[in-house]
This record gives C-alpha cells, structure tokens and sequence, in this order.
C-alpha cells in the first residue's frame, strides 16, 4: 500500500464476526464498491470475546492509518441485532456488544452499520440471484424439465461454529423496482425433532450431557453439533465403562471426506441429515423456487461428501409434500459469502449517499 494512496483515499471497513473467527477487509471507497472492491488489506483472528474483539479493530486501523480516513464500516455479527446491540452466543463474557463502543474503537460514528451475519449472506445471495455478482455454485439437485417458477424466493443454509439461516423473499414479478427482501432467522435455537431411532438415540445422550429437555437444531448443525453426534455414537457403541475420546469436529470431517472412519462417516452422515431436515421446515415456510443454497467454508470443505450423504433424502422425506419439495432446486455455494454481503450492504449505502446529494 503506497503512502499515495493513504493521503489521498478513504476506505471503507467490512468486518465478518463469528463466535470463533473474525475477518476483515478493508477496501478502497468507491461507487462500484461491490462490484470493485480494491483491497486495501485483510486480516483473520481467532476471537471470542468482546475486548478482544475491539482491540482487534483498533490495532487495524492504526496500523493501516484508516482512523482519520475511513468513510464507512459494515459489520456482520453472529448474532441478532436489537436497537444497535447484539448478544454472541459462543463468547466468553461478557457475550454483548453495541454499536456504541464498536465506534469507540475510531469506526465513523454515522456511518458504521451493524447486522446480523445472515442477513449480510442473504444480500450477497440476494445480489447474486439479480446477476450483479458473480459466484460459484454448484447444483445438488434440479429437477428435469424444469417448468415456470411460482416465485424466485431462495432460502439459505451456513454450518460454522453454530449455524445460521436466512431467506431472500423475492420482489414483486409485477415490478421490477420492488426489490427482494432479506430475512435472517432463528430457527435454529428451536427444538429439533426426532428424525429416526439412530437419532432419538444420540438426542436422548445429549440431553443429559447438555442438560437440556429440548436440544436444538444447532446443538446438532455447527461445529460442536458435530462433536456432539460423535460422541454419542462413540457411547452407543461402547461399554458404558470405556474412557470416550473425542475427536474436534475439523478432524471428524476429515476422517469422513477422505472414508478413513465409518464411524466419523457415521456422524457426517447424521450431521447432513440434520441439515436436510432443516431446510425442509425453511423450504415449507418459504417455498424458495428460486432456491435452497448450502454454504460456508464447512460446506466447501465437505463439498465431496455432501452429495452422497443422506441431505437430500431428509430434505425430501414428506410424503404429504415430497413433489413440493422436488420442485425446490438445491445448490453448494463453497465460499464465505458474508463478507460479500456486507460489502453490498456498504454499496447500498454509498449509493444512497449520493443520490442525497
């Protein structure tokens, strides 16, 4: 980076915040922003608490000397955000957070925005669908012969340290200025169902090693999820007096991808059925013809053991709906979008800004 460009260009800051990782991209600001971003700089840490969290912002805008420069910040957080304050489940505590000390940090005071993770993933996805960016997405599954949408509606799936969901309600056919509309959920911190007997086996070991009466869809979909059906397989198939070594859910992965443990593969297999559940109930809320999209750096890790696993199958196992359900396509988009989100979020504004003016 020149000490040119620093003296005669502002930048604009998108921060991705998860419960276990935080990335940054700081790019140049410009009106085609989203469609152009120029990378000033990017960053990834490993943070799951609040103050580490500011100093981390703090450190990077003095180090790129952006405190006195930056035009704008778009910060994308795992959780929901309630009058500009969002509470993290997986953080140490104190897990809350406002926009408030977040601009205390040196981010611009009017012109920092704070939303929650999948809404910034549902506007890149939003994005994507009105062709004004590009990504990789590989169809799961697409009916034959395909015949004209009800709607263009598209419902979105991303597995990570929990998991998020999300929904892009399409914009009027009648009028092409009605714009879709993002929508995050928080479905998954519902009671999960019992899918099957192997299921209700695992549910009930959870249950008292969780201490809850009703685990939720996350304490089976996320990377814990995942530790959590190994080991209750690990019990299931063990004397009860036998030492459980567990396994951190990026190796269970491995081991399943590369066929290495039937037992990992086992676990894998419940984890996507888990998942295929899920998007049916958010595929029956929504009726998304336009699309049930699977993604994250998980799903693009798994992208070779998703297809064979029984997703599909749990997604379509309604008999009452199951020609409904076929006629939703299924696509792996095996990428992080959210930061992509937040950067058309960021785009969004800068064009109203200057219609403003």
């Amino acid at each position: 980076m020149s000490a040119d460009w620093i003296i005669m260009q502002k930048a604009v800051l998108l921060l991705d915040v998860g419960g276990s990782y935080t990335r940054a991209r700081l790019i140049q600001f410009a009106a085609d922003t989203f469609v152009n971003p120029g990378l000033v700089e990017a960053r990834t840490a490993r943070i799951a608490d609040k103050g580490t969290l500011l100093r981390f912002i703090s450190s990077l805008l003095t180090d790129t000397a952006m405190r006195d420069r930056l035009h704008m910040a778009v910060i994308s957080i795992a959780g929901p955000v309630t009058d500009n304050t969002v509470s993290m489940i997986n953080w140490l505590q104190p897990d809350s957070l406002s926009l408030d000390e977040l601009v205390e940090t040196g981010l611009p005071v009017d012109q920092t925005i704070l939303v929650n993770d999948m809404q910034a993933a549902a506007h890149c996805l939003s994005a994507y669908k009105q062709g004004k960016v590009q990504l990789e997405v590989k169809p799961l599954h697409v009916m034959p012969n395909e015949g004209p949408r009800q709607n263009d509606n598209a419902v979105l799936i991303i597995p990570g340290t929990g998991v998020g969901v999300a929904a892009v309600i399409a914009g009027r056919p009648d009028n092409k200025q009605s714009a879709p509309v993002c929508v995050s959920c928080e479905l998954q911190h519902t009671a999960i169902p019992i899918l099957n007997s192997e299921h209700q086996q695992i549910l009930n070991i959870l249950k008292d090693k969780l201490g809850k009466t009703r685990p939720s869809w996350e304490d089976f979909i996320s990377g814990k999820g995942l530790e959590n059906i190994h080991d209750a397989l690990m019990r299931i198939s063990n004397d009860a007096g036998n030492t459980i070594n567990g396994l951190p859910a990026n190796e269970i992965a491995e081991r399943a991808v590369q066929k290495s443990d039937t037992r990992c593969q086992a676990a894998m297999d419940m984890f996507y059925r888990c998942v295929g559940a899920l998007a049916q109930v958010l595929a029956l809320t929504f009726q998304p013809y336009g699309g049930i999209y699977l993604a994250g750096e998980s799903s693009r890790k798994n992208s070779l053991f998703i297809p064979q696993s029984p997703l599909l199958t749990e997604l379509h196992n309604n008999p009452v709906r199951y020609d409904l359900l076929q006629a939703f396509p299924v696509y792996l988009v095996p990428a992080d979008i959210n930061l992509d989100g937040a950067a058309y979020i960021a785009s969004q504004q800068l064009s109203r800004l200057n219609d403003s003016d």
